[in-house]
């Protein structure tokens, strides 16, 4: 099975962006606000996961301190305790 390099078919043609505008006045105007929308759902879509992000790590110090101070001390006590 050969791959071809183009990922565009080849019966498919390319937009004629001047043929568009020319043809549809508000072209421009709509292709803008389509564009800010994704923008602003990105930037939300990064937002929601670097707070998951910050929360993930918050859990993560707050395991680790439980470890240091509840889990650590008891191994250290039962593995000294059993060397006397």
């Amino acid at each position: 099975m050969s791959h071809s390099k183009d990922a565009v078919p080849s019966d498919t043609k390319p937009v004629d962006v001047q043929a568009l505008m020319k043809s549809d006045p508000r072209f421009i105007a709509r292709l803008i606000q389509q564009l800010d929308t994704q923008m602003h759902n990105m930037q939300d879509e990064k937002k929601r996961r670097q707070q998951a992000i910050k929360e993930d790590t918050e859990e993560m110090q707050r395991i680790d301190q439980d470890i240091n101070t509840h889990i650590q001390p008891g191994l250290v006590e039962y593995i000294c305790g059993s060397c006397l």
